[in-house]
């Protein structure tokens, strides 16, 4: 019975962790992760523009500069973009070192990403087309590239057309280790009221 009981307990607190998350979004995340003595960006996702105001197109190659928020990833070559003004978000990612951008010694896939408050696209990006990238920054780290570990999220529209780019440096738990997490206090409070009672 108690066995029931703890089972049925943990399915709510199961049900509310996933009703707290809310539905899956399909927008961008881009991830840079520390990997031996590199770094690297990866990510990928969807983007709805309908609410962005198009600003001009251009030719650009990726890099990033954490202090004035230039993340631009995908393969190397120049390649044509598109920027799109109307997101919202942090100045900066990190207080960046110098002044200029750092390029990344090896990339590939579709350039996405911003520079201040402004959405790169590849040229001619339709909106809800997926996206992916990744950029490697040979021997830096967090610190060389000026970078301050955390989540930056930049949004802009309104339903149903809101929408996101979310850039996490450093890592992050799992959802699936947050619900582990969630079922092991649930778990343990239940064995602790057992031994009270």
């Amino acid at each position: 019975m108690e066995l029931m009981i703890l089972t049925r307990r943990l399915a709510v607190v199961a049900a509310l962790i996933l009703l707290v998350a809310g539905p899956a979004r399909a927008s961008v995340i881009l991830t840079a992760t520390e990997v031996g003595s590199d770094v690297v960006f990866q990510g990928g996702g969807t983007f709805d523009l309908t609410d962005l105001t198009f600003y001009l197109d251009s030719f650009s190659s990726s890099g990033i500069r954490a202090n004035f928020v230039v993340v631009l990833l995908g393969s190397l070559p120049n390649a044509p973009i598109d920027y799109y003004q109307g997101i919202t978000g942090p100045a900066h990612i990190g207080p960046g070192i110098g002044i200029g951008i750092n390029f990344p010694t090896s990339g590939s896939g579709d350039k996405l990403g911003l520079s201040s408050n402004i959405l790169i696209v590849p040229d001619g990006y339709a909106s809800g087309s997926p996206l992916s990238a990744t950029d490697t920054f040979a021997g830096q780290s967090f610190a060389s590239l000026g970078l301050t570990p955390g989540t930056y999220l930049y949004t802009w529209g309104s339903a149903p057309h809101a929408d996101s780019l979310t850039i996490q440096i450093g890592a992050v738990p799992e959802p699936s280790s947050m619900m582990l997490l969630g079922t092991a206090i649930v778990a343990a409070a239940a064995y602790r009221r057992r031994r009270i009672n």
